[in-house]
């Protein structure tokens, strides 16, 4: 069991940056969660359902400055380099639980 704090979520709006959100019913990702939730925070394991051939890693969008960039470019300006198993909050060296207010 974590023990990270609820968090208040509002709805889903109707875009995400270029991509349209087409509806509001999650059912269709239920399959992902009805097997797994079993293995570590921050893995496959832990939010989807164990069993497939293989996974992919998908990596959210950066920027620099107003710029979209790849996570490799963030990691050059930062004197950094992007390996397989790396993670946001240590390519731009900020702890793990760091939240930026909005």
């Amino acid at each position: 069991m974590d023990d990270y704090p609820p968090v208040h979520r509002d709805r889903a709006p109707a875009r995400y940056g270029r991509l349209r959100v087409r509806t509001g019913d999650l059912g269709p990702a239920l399959r992902l969660t009805a097997d797994g939730g079993t293995g570590a925070f921050g893995t496959v394991a832990g939010v989807a359902a164990a069993g497939f051939a293989a996974y992919a890693r998908v990596l959210h969008p950066a920027s620099l400055g107003e710029r979209p960039v790849r996570w490799a470019a963030v990691g050059a300006a930062l004197g950094r380099s992007v390996e397989p198993g790396t993670y946001w909050h240590e390519l731009v060296g900020m702890g793990r639980d760091y939240h930026k207010p909005w």
